[in-house]
């Protein structure tokens, strides 16, 4: 299902939220985004907020001509490479995404957290899907993607 709104405009509300999964199949990528918790009254729109006023869902890209990562092409397929990732920055185009993360593992910590990381995808078609009751990191189950 496609949105009915342009989730660009609300990129912003997604620093301090959570990437919680990535699936990449052959030109497409799908993004699991939970954002920051907003106050609906703030918005003159209707928005697909969750329980607790958070927007969550599946970022599609598809048609992915170009992926960076840590500024350098990405090849291969693009996966966590932690347990999930707290949202720095996120930026949504028509045609690009470009996250700045910082990765998190929700076992102990061992040695140093891992450095901040910079992905830039660009595609053709961009769009959101909400899925309301998408789980916050720590309650994911991976067997449910």
């Amino acid at each position: 299902m496609e949105q009915k709104f342009d989730i660009a405009k609300y990129d912003a509300y997604f620093h301090d939220g959570y990437l919680v999964q990535i699936s990449h199949e052959n030109d497409s990528v799908i993004l699991e985004l939970i954002s920051a918790e907003m106050d609906p009254d703030d918005f003159e729109e209707r928005l697909p907020f969750s329980k607790d006023n958070t927007l969550r869902g599946k970022l599609h890209m598809e048609s992915v001509s170009k992926v960076l990562a840590k500024d350098k092409d990405y090849q291969g397929k693009l996966e966590m490479e932690y347990d999930y990732a707290e949202i720095y920055d996120l930026e949504v185009t028509s045609s690009k995404v470009r996250l700045f993360l910082f990765w998190q593992n929700l076992g102990p910590s061992i040695g140093k957290d891992p450095p901040p990381a910079e992905y830039i995808i660009e595609g053709e078609r961009i769009y959101w899907e909400p899925i309301l009751e998408l789980p916050y990191p720590h309650n994911y189950n991976k067997s449910k993607s």
